[in-house]
């Protein structure tokens, strides 16, 4: 009985560290490169931060590490206030760290042309996780927002096990506009409880995932919505597709309005 006590005491602590929000928590910022160096001299750190910056034909691409977290932040000649984190799919934990910004997707260029930061974070470890990737997230976000002031927007955009971030995130009450869930992975710690929206984006043979967890969202838990494509594969979507889902996800935030089932299938137009 004892032992049993023990476990369900452990467990409940672990899924409370997931859920726990620590917006005001001070990162620790240590980027990859140094063009730039800054002190810190406050009596809470006397650590160096410095940063890797370089002009591309978009704009600006930030580069470094927050917390053990590698990050690459796009940012737009002209920002407009609305902010777009990437959260990554499962890698194996004997992978090297690595961060992925696709720069030159059709959805990204879009985005930046329209003003929006766009970033992303490596997480400070591989595997599958869940508790890290949340709090590695939002230090990216309070990163770029004391840089350049508070975002008006800010979504999560996740693939796979960061479609499953995304939702989890959404469940836990993090402060962020909305969530889009691409190819979302289910994992049994979801709790149907959503408290901001969440769009899921999945293939038609991996659409029964977010199907079930859109019917078991009860009470006044905000309802997701679910597109498809119909194609198979995981994660076999396309730009065109991807800033659909952006744009209606965007006015769902702004106007409450939002198709809640819809076949978004497009065709990539080979002339992009």
């Amino acid at each position: 009985m004892k032992k049993i006590i023990t476990f369900c005491l452990g467990l409940t602590f672990l899924i409370l560290c997931a859920c726990s929000s620590e917006y005001n928590k001070e990162a620790s910022v240590t980027p990859i490169a140094s063009d730039t160096l800054v002190a810190d001299n406050t009596a809470e750190s006397q650590e160096n931060i410095s940063e890797k910056e370089y002009k591309i034909d978009l704009g600006t691409i930030l580069e470094g590490e927050i917390g053990g977290a590698k990050y690459k932040v796009h940012v737009p000649e002209k920002w407009n206030g609305k902010l777009l984190i990437y959260a990554h799919g499962l890698r194996q934990a004997y992978e090297p760290l690595e961060v992925t910004l696709e720069t030159d997707s059709s959805d990204h260029i879009k985005m930046i042309k329209d003003g929006w930061i766009v970033a992303a974070t490596s997480f400070r470890r591989n595997g599958f996780i869940l508790g890290d990737a949340f709090e590695d997230i939002d230090n990216l976000r309070e990163f770029i927002e004391r840089k350049y002031g508070k975002s008006n927007i800010a979504i999560v955009q996740g693939y796979s096990m960061g479609g499953l971030i995304a939702t989890r995130m959404a469940e836990c009450g993090y402060d962020y506009s909305g969530f889009l869930a691409i190819g979302a992975v289910y994992d049994i710690s979801v709790k149907y409880t959503p408290q901001k929206p969440i769009l899921f984006l999945s293939n038609q043979d991996e659409v029964g995932f977010p199907l079930e967890y859109c019917g078991n969202v009860q009470g006044n838990y905000v309802k997701p919505a679910v597109w498809k494509v119909s194609r198979d594969g995981h994660c076999n979507v396309n730009g065109k597709e991807v800033s659909a889902c952006i744009d209606a996800l965007l006015n769902w935030i702004e106007n409450k309005e939002i198709v809640y089932e819809k076949d978004i299938t497009m065709e990539n137009d080979l002339a992009q």
